[in-house]
């Protein structure tokens, strides 16, 4: 049985959640869908740099911080796709 990280429970969401869009969405150039998957990218790579585990108080930070990110990106996705 594969145990889950703090890290891969959230690179698993952020693939699941938001992937799709990222990859359909990465040559807009003109309008909030760049800002998407520039945003998205940025979280990707962010998160991919830390350990598996964090510090406790790393990890409420950073929650925190993508609880905010979510947000946005879910109010270009609704934006664009409605959902």
């Amino acid at each position: 049985m594969k145990e889950f990280t703090w890290k891969s429970r959230r690179l698993g969401f952020m693939d699941h959640q938001y992937g799709e869009a990222a990859k359909r969405w990465k040559d807009e150039t003109h309008d909030d869908r760049c800002g998407f998957v520039n945003l998205y990218n940025r979280m990707v790579q962010a998160l991919e740099t830390l350990p598996d585990e964090p510090d406790l108080y790393l990890r409420n930070a950073l929650d925190e911080k993508l609880t905010r990110d979510w947000k946005t990106l879910d109010e270009i996705m609704m934006r664009f796709d409605g959902r």
